[in-house]
C-alpha cells in the first residue's frame, strides 16, 4: 500500500482481491478462445466482444487503468481481421483513460512456440518483460516453420506489400502498423461520437510487443542472430547457384529437338512439347501446383521472404 498498490478489479460475484498500481501497472487481460456456438452466447454480451471477457469488472475500476495488455492481439493491426478493429473500440470505451495499449504477439502463454530455443520455468511471482517484434522474426516461418508475429498477416503479406512501398525497407513495419490503427480507432471514435452520440474516450499508444520473462527476451535475442545467420547463408547459396546457371546459358549449344521435322510428321506428343526443355519446365510446373501438403504451399507462398530482392537488416542488440 505503501508503493501505492491497492486492492481493485471488484466483479459481479466477488469484492476486489488484486493489488494494482493504478499509475505504473499494466493489466493484462486474457484472449478468451471460442467456437461458432459462442457467438450471440450472453456472457459476450456484457463484454462487447468475444475474446477478451471484461464484463465481469466494475466500470470504476476500468476507468481508472492507465496501461493495459491484450492477449494475442497483435493480429487486430492486419488487413484479414477487420472485426478486431470493433472489438478494440468497444474495450477503450469502457477503459476510457487508457494512455499505452499493448498488443502481444506471443508471450507467456504462448512460451513453447517462443522461440524454438526452450528456456526453463521461471518462478510465476517473477516480473514480466517485453520487447518488440523486428522484421528478422518473419524468417522463423521459413527456417522453423513457427510464426513468431501475427500482425504482419498471413503468410506476413502486409509486410510484403509495406517494403513494396518502402523501397525494400521493412524496419519500421511494427511502428506504423500500430500507428496506422492508433488512426483507425480515431476514425472509429469520432463516427461513434458523432452518429450515436457517444462520449469521446481516450485514443492510445499502441505498441506491438512480445510479452514473457527476461531470460526469454535474452533468448529471442540470441534466436535472432542464429536465424539472421541462416537467411545469409541462404543468400550464398542462391548466388552460388545462379552464378552457375547464368555460366551454362552462357555456352552457346543449339536445342536438341525430340523429333526430326524433316523427315516424318510430329506426333501428338511432339505437337505438344517443343523440346526437352519445355518438357521439363511443364513437369516442374505440375509438381509445384501438386502440392497436397499445405505446409509445402505455405513454404512457396514465403519464399519471397528469401528471394533474390530480400534485405533484411541484422538483428542488433
Amino acid at each position: 500500500m505503501s508503493s501505492g498498490h491497492e486492492l481493485a478489479f471488484r466483479t459481479r460475484t466477488c469484492g476486489p482481491r488484486t493489488w494494482f498500481n493504478f499509475k505504473t501497472d499494466v493489466l493484462y487481460i486474457d484472449y478468451r478462445s471460442y467456437d461458432e456456438s459462442d457467438i450471440g452466447a450472453d456472457h459476450s454480451l456484457l463484454s462487447g466482444n468475444f475474446r477478451w471477457d471484461i464484463g465481469q469488472f466494475e466500470p470504476q475500476d476500468l476507468q481508472k487503468v492507465r496501461r493495459l495488455a491484450l492477449q494475442s492481439a497483435a493480429q487486430v493491426v492486419t488487413r484479414q481481421d477487420p472485426s478486431g478493429l470493433q472489438e478494440i473500440s468497444n474495450i477503450l470505451e469502457l477503459f476510457t483513460g487508457i494512455e499505452e495499449l499493448f498488443l502481444e504477439e506471443h508471450g507467456i502463454c504462448d512460451s513453447d512456440n517462443f522461440p524454438r530455443h526452450r528456456y526453463p520455468r521461471e518462478d510465476p511471482e517473477r516480473l514480466w518483460s517485453y520487447t518488440s517484434p523486428k522484421e528478422v522474426d518473419i524468417l522463423s516461418s521459413t527456417f522453423e516453420h513457427e510464426d513468431l508475429v501475427h500482425s504482419t498477416g498471413y503468410g506476413h503479406f502486409d509486410l510484403r506489400d509495406y517494403k513494396t512501398e518502402h523501397m525494400g525497407d521493412g524496419s519500421g513495419y511494427f511502428v506504423d502498423a500500430a500507428r496506422r490503427f492508433e488512426e483507425q480507432l480515431t476514425t472509429r471514435r469520432d463516427f461513434l461520437v458523432r452518429e450515436r452520440s457517444f462520449m469521446p474516450w481516450r485514443i492510445p499508444k499502441v505498441r506491438i510487443e512480445y510479452i514473457t520473462y527476461p531470460s526469454a527476451c535474452k533468448k529471442l535475442f540470441d534466436w535472432r542472430w542464429t536465424i539472421w545467420y541462416r537467411f545469409q547463408g541462404k543468400k550464398e547459396e542462391q548466388g552460388r547457384l545462379q552464378a552457375i546457371e547464368a555460366a551454362r546459358l552462357s555456352i552457346d549449344v543449339p536445342r536438341r529437338h525430340i523429333f526430326d521435322r524433316g523427315t516424318q510428321p510430329p506426333s501428338t506428343f511432339a505437337l505438344q512439347f517443343e523440346d526437352e526443355e519445355e518438357v521439363l519446365l511443364i513437369a516442374r510446373e505440375d509438381e509445384y501446383y501438386g502440392y497436397e501438403d499445405s505446409d509445402a504451399w505455405d513454404y512457396q507462398q514465403r519464399q519471397w521472404m528469401i528471394n533474390d530482392d530480400a534485405t533484411i537488416l541484422a538483428p542488433g542488440v
